[in-house]
């Protein structure tokens, strides 16, 4: 499949919130495309709890999913369309390399990320 539209959407709008594919669609070239909806459905949960805890409201709440999300995605997106422009090998290559360090970072800053309600099942 060559040359496949390439968009974000808005994330989120009354009464709904899309993740992963659903929020936005990036050529398959990178085959990298899972991790983002559980990527985004954390991100989404997170800001929902929130909402739901009373520490924001729900707007506020969803528009820093929307940041989030956006903020996530950029790198590997950007990435994945210049991919998908199939240049020629060497500058190939080495976009899959910078893929692969950009892939490194997000897992990184996931892995960092804490878990909501964390402490409260460790002492359970």
């Amino acid at each position: 499949m060559l040359r496949t539209p390439n968009h974000i959407r808005r994330a989120h709008g009354p009464g709904w919130a899309l993740v992963g594919d659903a929020g936005y669609h990036r050529d398959a070239v990178t085959g990298h495309g899972l991790s983002d909806a559980y990527r985004d459905a954390e991100l989404l949960a997170v800001a929902l709890h929130r909402a739901l805890c009373g520490d924001t409201d729900e707007s506020t709440a969803l528009a820093g999913y929307q940041h989030h999300r956006d903020r996530a995605l950029r790198d590997i997106f950007e990435l994945t369309c210049t991919l998908a422009s199939y240049p020629p090998v060497p500058e190939f290559v080495e976009l899959q390399k910078q893929l692969s360090r950009a892939i490194d970072i997000e897992a990184a800053e996931l892995a960092a990320r804490s878990v909501p309600g964390e402490r409260a099942l460790a002492c359970a």
